[in-house]
């Protein structure tokens, strides 16, 4: 039976944290620990965490505030042995995941395995009003081995992230991340530690496995920094204070900006530091992968000021012309609202979108257990799933009733 620690980082963010945690404690595996780092919060966060009363929960504080990479190498010392696993402080974990994560890796023994985005929930307060309080989750009850390198060059061609191995809602081997920490003091040494880890190990792995049954549920809420990133134009108070403790400067080749593009691209420069046979990378290929990028930006502020930042990296790398030739060649296409799903079945992908607020649901624990009345029982190697298994059979759990309660609703 593998060992699992899952690490949640935290700081004041106790009202969705106490709901992640209940996603935690109902895990029935027994070699697991839940992890909880907590970055210096002045809020009631450790009254929330002690008051489990939970053998497997184990609380440490930082000795000061730290920036987020840093708060995740201070969790990570923490860890020994087995699999970790990062999720945010109002994310959640699937019921019995941590089973069949076990009898994933038992068919496949590799070092990381990852879910990422196949259950997303949107809580209450997102800030974005067309889709707060949906659901999107996969049904789709397989897991696949993935040849790592072939997906590596993909994302670092397109410089964001295709099907890379994952520590923030994946689950990578303890002694892979301290072979690969080497003689630095440091894992994350990049400004976004989920990211520059998922391109570490993208360069590193051989294979890992991508798991289409959720693992974990993406949760994003009020307090989300990659929300805030996004829609800084609606609220910037978790992206401004995440910029302000950031002591990892971007490289000297760009200019700090939320552009997902250059924040990759951040990534991939700075392991070159530590990786030496990390492949070069190709500003030119970087700004027009960008300014694609900003195309669809239905925000002309935000479109407006990463080009100026895009003006500033072509001028560091004598790129100025290139930059206004393609720059003269767009014209801004605005992007249509993502309309908000009362409910909906993919049968392509097999994903499914519930508007949750319909069916009562306020919090991550309460998608929890919504995923745990939904989702099948098993899952299988892609290779193995019977064939004879109708669509149905998703459904059986109960989701029947759900939704026609969200279609009378």
């Amino acid at each position: 039976m593998n060992k699992f620690t899952v690490i949640v980082p935290t700081r004041e963010r106790a009202d969705t944290l106490f709901h992640t945690l209940r996603t935690c404690v109902a895990q029935d595996y027994e070699n697991f620990t839940i992890l909880v780092s907590d970055n210096c919060s002045t809020d009631n966060t450790e009254e929330v965490v002690r008051s489990f009363n939970d053998k497997r929960i184990r609380y440490i504080k930082t000795p000061g505030r730290l920036s987020m990479s840093a708060n995740w190498d201070f969790a990570l010392d923490h860890v020994t042995d087995g699999y970790v696993n990062y999720i945010g402080d109002d994310d959640g974990i699937i019921y019995n995941s941590l089973t069949l994560i076990n009898q994933m890796l038992a068919e496949y023994p590799v070092d990381a395995i990852t879910s990422k985005d196949m259950a997303i929930y949107f809580w209450p307060d997102y800030v974005e009003d067309e889709i707060k309080g949906n659901l999107m989750i996969s049904l789709r009850p397989t897991f696949k081995l993935m040849d790592t390198q072939a997906y590596f060059k993909k994302s670092f061609d397109a410089c964001n992230c295709v099907h890379l191995p994952q520590l923030y809602h994946g689950y990578v081997n303890v002694e892979k991340l301290r072979q690969l920490k080497g003689n630095s003091r440091t894992f994350f040494n990049g400004s976004s530690p989920d990211i520059y880890s998922g391109v570490v190990l993208g360069h590193a792995l051989k294979n890992h496995i991508f798991s289409d049954y959720p693992l974990t549920i993406h949760g994003l809420s009020h307090h989300s920094i990659g929300s805030s990133n996004a829609f800084s134009h609606i609220k910037k108070n978790p992206s401004e204070k995440f910029w302000s403790e950031n002591t990892i400067s971007f490289h000297e080749k760009l200019e700090k900006h939320s552009s997902i593009i250059l924040i990759y691209a951040d990534a991939f420069l700075l392991a070159r530091n530590y990786f030496k046979d990390m492949p070069e990378v190709d500003i030119k290929n970087v700004i027009k992968l960008a300014l694609d990028d900003s195309d669809g930006f239905e925000n002309i502020t935000k479109r407006d000021s990463l080009i100026e930042v895009l003006s500033g990296i072509a001028a560091k790398n004598n790129l100025e012309n290139y930059f206004r030739d393609i720059l003269a060649k767009k014209s801004p296409v605005k992007k249509q609202a993502v309309p908000r799903s009362g409910y909906g079945f993919n049968p392509i992908n097999e994903m499914m979108t519930v508007n949750t607020t319909d069916i009562g649901l306020k919090n991550v624990y309460d998608a929890f257990e919504f995923c745990k009345n939904t989702l099948p029982i098993k899952a299988y190697s892609q290779y193995d799933r019977p064939l004879n298994e109708p669509i149905l059979e998703y459904f059986k759990r109960g989701i029947m009733m759900l939704s026609k309660k969200i279609v009378k609703s």
